[in-house]
């Protein structure tokens, strides 16, 4: 559809023309990318048993405080949490980020009219595969 000079691609329910599902914009795989890499950071803290990340993050105090309160000298406090807490924090909020995730892609299928008939013959057949594909890759072994 041409609007003002700009291509738009609406995506309405069941009219759409092409047989893909165009994802909508979402902040949540941003949110995924933080925490996953967090959790890394925890882990690899935890095998090197490091039982407290503060010695490590007053260097990133030093590069950010600057930015954010010039006058002031080095404020930022940040709790003595263990290395524990941090993982169990990373995978809550890794889990609550894959159900809101999940659930906008669930609206997106069942309320917004996203996955046509052709949208999920090609889901099925991608899932085909994969299946195929892994089958494949694991028949030398057996």
């Amino acid at each position: 559809m041409r609007n003002n000079n700009v291509y738009v691609v609406r995506n309405e329910a069941k009219n759409q023309q092409h047989p893909f599902h165009v994802l909508g914009l979402s902040k949540l795989p941003m949110f995924m990318a933080a925490f996953v890499g967090g959790l890394a950071i925890s882990v690899i803290a935890k095998l090197q048993n490091v039982n407290n990340l503060d010695k490590y993050l007053t260097v990133g105090q030093g590069i950010l405080q600057p930015l954010f309160s010039p006058s002031a000298p080095l404020s930022i406090e940040i709790p003595n949490e263990s290395v524990d807490n941090r993982i169990a924090l990373f995978l809550i909020l890794i889990l609550l980020t894959l159900w809101a995730w999940g659930r906008e892609l669930v609206n997106e299928a069942t309320y917004g009219g996203f996955h046509t008939t052709h949208v999920v013959r090609g889901l099925k057949y991608g899932m085909l595969l994969f299946l195929v594909s892994e089958a494949m890759l694991f028949f030398p072994f057996f």
